[in-house]
């Protein structure tokens, strides 16, 4: 009976990219405590960045929220 250790490192970088596309495919998550997040607010505070010509830190650009095409980046 032989067993052995398998060891997994994750990619952060590429956790988050994954995180993004289920979360803008689905469109909502839902916390533990039943509050919803949802997509379209990333998609507002892009808009309104891209409105008043700043951007809070975040570095959110429309290639994060039309992330689709480029997919294989």
């Amino acid at each position: 009976d032989r067993t052995q250790k398998i060891y997994v490192i994750l990619d952060p970088c590429h956790m988050l990219k994954l995180l993004r596309n289920v979360f803008s495919t689905v469109g909502v998550l839902v916390r533990e405590d039943g509050q919803q997040i949802m997509w379209k607010y990333i998609e507002e505070l892009h808009k309104l960045q891209e409105k008043e010509g700043l951007r809070l830190g975040n570095k959110l650009k429309m290639a994060h929220i039309q992330w689709r095409n480029q997919k294989m980046k």
